[in-house]
């Protein structure tokens, strides 16, 4: 059973914890104490998790990983000193960012692979069920999680615009082009 359907506990430990340990990680990078959180088993077990980080509502920094490969809160907290310090995308987090910045951590769910003839194949299955996607393509990947389709709300936009950020040709076809899904549940820091 893998850790999304396990059964987390309460929501203060959801609300709380889990982005506590993403927001301490980060702030003893910069130099601030860590304070300590009730353990928990499920910290223990292994997870696959996406740190997303937001000031004023844009995006900041999101890194994580979709296989688990370690335990929860070391996979939080990677992700998020990864998020804060090392997304390509932005430069470090500074202090000021990290007292003003949301923090949110996606519980991620196994992959599942889609079975698909082609791209148009691909676009009307994931607009069924609107589920995260990564796609494999020779050496790239590029992954979007399920809450980006609040953004792009467009299944053929989604699948064109994961193309163009895993610098994937648009008429790349299986069986090079794999493509695999996933849930997740997103808890936001409060």
């Amino acid at each position: 059973m893998d850790l999304l359907h396990s059964g987390l506990p309460d929501p203060d430990f959801r609300e709380e914890t889990l982005p506590g340990i993403a927001r301490n990680a980060i702030g003893a990078d910069l130099g601030y104490p860590e304070k300590s959180f009730p353990d928990h088993p499920r910290l223990h077990c292994f997870g696959a998790t996406f740190v997303s980080l937001t000031l004023n509502g844009d995006l900041r920094g999101c890194i994580g990983s979709l296989v688990p490969v370690r335990p929860l809160a070391e996979d939080i907290r990677e992700n998020a000193r990864s998020a804060a310090f090392r997304d390509p995308r932005f430069f470090p987090v500074t202090v000021h960012e990290w007292k003003a910045m949301k923090i949110g951590i996606s519980l991620v769910s196994p992959l599942e692979p889609f079975l698909f003839t082609d791209l148009d194949d691909l676009v009307r299955q994931i607009s069924e069920k609107r589920e995260g996607l990564l796609l494999k393509w020779e050496h790239r990947s590029a992954t979007y999680l399920p809450e980006v389709w609040d953004m792009i709300s467009d299944p053929c936009q989604f699948l064109s615009e994961l193309l163009k950020k895993g610098q994937i040709p648009p008429d790349a076809r299986p069986p090079g082009l794999m493509a695999f899904r996933y849930t997740s549940t997103l808890i936001e820091e409060v």
